[in-house]
């Protein structure tokens, strides 16, 4: 009787512990929501025009890294960029020591269309 007693308490703490987690992971995903829906697409289109055209790239990368660090603190990221038929790593944050030729992807069709899906971030491994 006392095993299956304890089976039922672990049982029951696991259902427990599943139900917080899932709690504080919808919370979270609605955190992330309210605050891309609080950018300004004008304002930040506006931004990205005005320092693509100055030449100030590491401008919009510093707001989209502040961006990823607050809304889905990301430690690590990378931005690429498309360079003759191949993404090749253009900024980084977070990243110490590493081979810059493993973030050289060749600009397939299957990889685009994975890129054109959403502009949430994912891991590279997907990639």
């Amino acid at each position: 009787m006392t095993v299956e007693l304890s089976l039922i308490l672990l049982l029951l703490l696991s259902v427990a512990l599943l139900t917080y987690l899932l709690y504080t992971r919808i919370k979270e995903e609605k955190k992330q929501e309210v605050i891309l829906q609080n950018l300004s697409n004008h304002e930040l289109t506006e931004f990205m025009n005005r320092n693509s055209l100055d030449g100030s790239v590491s401008a919009v990368a510093r707001l989209f890294s502040d961006i990823l660090k607050n809304t889905f603190r990301c430690e690590y990221i990378i931005f690429i960029r498309k360079k003759r038929g191949m993404l090749e790593l253009n900024y980084y944050h977070g990243i110490k020591s590493f081979n810059r030729n493993d973030f050289r992807l060749e600009y397939s069709s299957g990889l685009k269309k994975i890129l054109k899906e959403n502009f949430f971030p994912r891991d590279i491994s997907l990639l």
